[in-house]
């Protein structure tokens, strides 16, 4: 039976099986080409891709004639073609978003990725730059310690005072009067935000001159022996229990118990000066305390060292 010709008003009507077979073909390998154009070969794309392509055949399966069709039948192949074709254009037009977005997060990725790797490399250049410095400034403080100039005023006196404190503190605790402070800390009761301050207000009290001697004095000392800035020695440094420190301390301890005696006031006078810094009535009352009970009795090892 010759096949019958195309109508140009309805293309689909008065189709044979072989003009069927050719315009399914001609879509399976339209849609096939779509879809690799868009998707691009991606994991989720092939998925989609094989899910569409199976839905197809079963579509095509389902209209497939047995038989030359009828004008109904041409009309219901062309309206179901005509819908698959524009669930398809939907389809593409949902997945050329989508990878325009996923470009648009790559990217930014890349994006992120250079400005972290930039961050990193100028935080090192920073570490590195701060190493110097430090390197820079302890050769300084060298030299000049050398040529007996202090820099570190307060700091070696500071440093001392604490430790003296801590020791009096940890044995302070075992008795009725630090019964209350046995499972505290010294460090949280004295934060090291006061020290400044606190000592800038005993050197007002001891006088520049007492002060400025221990300073000096243990200043000499602690650079012959540890060469290097007060700051890098933690406070367990076997220093502390050198005859001359613990000297210093006990030196430095009756100066401040001596004008307490003189000044009755004197935890009030140091909560007035400080109470900008934290400084509070029960940091007053428990240094006087603490200052009190280290100097009652003279430390078994306070023996003078020639310098």
């Amino acid at each position: 039976m010759p096949d019958k010709p195309i109508s140009a008003d309805n293309p689909f009507a008065n189709l044979s099986q072989a003009q069927y077979v050719q315009i399914q073909q001609w879509y399976q390998h339209h849609i096939s080409t779509e879809l690799n154009t868009l998707l691009k070969g991606s994991q989720s794309g092939e998925v989609i891709e094989r899910k569409i392509s199976q839905a197809v055949k079963r579509a095509h399966a389902q209209l497939e004639p047995t038989a030359p069709f009828s004008a109904s039948t041409d009309q219901t192949i062309k309206l179901k073609h005509a819908s698959l074709l524009v669930e398809l254009k939907d389809t593409r037009d949902l997945f050329h978003s989508a990878q325009l977005k996923i470009a648009k997060l790559e990217l930014l990725l890349s994006q992120s990725a250079s400005e972290i790797q930039t961050l990193e490399q100028q935080n090192a250049e920073q570490k590195a730059e701060l190493r110097s410095y430090r390197e820079r400034l302890n050769h300084v403080l060298s030299r000049l310690e050398k040529e007996g100039v202090s820099c570190q005023k307060s700091h070696y006196v500071g440093r001392i005072f604490v430790h003296a404190l801590k020791s009096a503190f940890a044995d302070w605790q075992q008795t009725s009067a630090g019964e209350p402070y046995r499972h505290h800390d010294f460090y949280k009761l004295f934060p090291r935000v006061l020290y400044g301050s606190l000592l800038k207000e005993i050197e007002i009290l001891l006088g520049e001159t007492d002060y400025g001697r221990i300073d000096r004095t243990l200043s000499n000392f602690v650079f012959q022996h540890k060469g290097v800035p007060v700051q890098d020695w933690p406070d367990e440094d076997p220093i502390y229990q050198t005859k001359l420190i613990n000297q210093k301390q006990h030196e430095l301890l009756s100066s401040i118990k001596e004008q307490h005696i003189r000044r009755k006031n004197f935890a009030l006078y140091l909560e007035k000066k400080l109470a900008k810094t934290g400084f509070t009535p029960m940091h007053g009352r428990l240094l006087v305390e603490l200052v009190q009970f280290a100097t009652e009795e003279k430390p078994k090892n306070d023996q003078t060292v020639s310098m």
